[in-house]
């Protein structure tokens, strides 16, 4: 787990300083979930999490029948939940850790640390670039998003059931699995 403290630790710190007494403070205050494939993650509202390892995928079952997968998390992201992504949860690809932290303990740190606003809303903004790379993404060709994605996610790639693939680019499996070795 110290391990993976050091990674949140310096993902924070890309976004902004932060001061020893305030890491302190966070670590006190983080909710370990560990995760086995498959498993889903309860997100409290208002919360935000950071995947410290493994791989996730987010569903989204607005106005859908079946739920959808919107977005693939890999080890180092951050994600936040909010009352707009109450209809969103995540599940569990491979075994992970994802530390959380709870509205009342994201009130509660920016009040004694005011560096740690800005921070948040740094994290915030890049989840939702992430979120919005999909949009982009379902704008292009189709061999272009298939090739897009490989190298978006080459990392986690080994991981992911060419099924999910095909339901996130929004096209079929035939034509990915005819179109991916290109």
């Amino acid at each position: 787990m110290k391990n993976h403290y050091s990674r949140l630790k310096l993902k924070l710190q890309t976004n902004g300083a932060l001061q020893p007494a305030a890491w302190e403070m966070i670590q006190s205050q983080i909710h370990v979930d560990l995760l086995a494939i498959g498993d889903g993650l309860v997100r409290d509202n208002n919360g935000i999490s950071f995947l410290a390892e493994g791989v996730l995928k987010e569903y989204d079952v607005v106005r859908r029948k079946q739920p959808h997968i919107v977005h693939f998390l890999m080890q180092g992201d951050f994600f936040y939940h909010s009352t707009h992504h109450c209809k969103r949860y995540v599940k569990a690809i491979t075994p992970s850790v994802v530390y959380s932290l709870n509205q009342h303990q994201l009130q509660l740190l920016p009040a004694v640390f005011k560096e740690l606003r800005p921070i948040y809303d740094k994290v915030c903004e890049n989840y939702d670039e992430q979120l919005t790379q999909r949009s982009r993404l379902l704008e292009m060709v189709f061999t272009e998003r298939i090739q897009y994605f490989k190298s978006s996610f080459a990392v986690i790639l080994p991981y992911l059931k060419k099924k999910d693939i095909a339901q996130y680019l929004s096209i079929s499996y035939n034509y990915l699995i005819e179109t991916w070795k290109l």
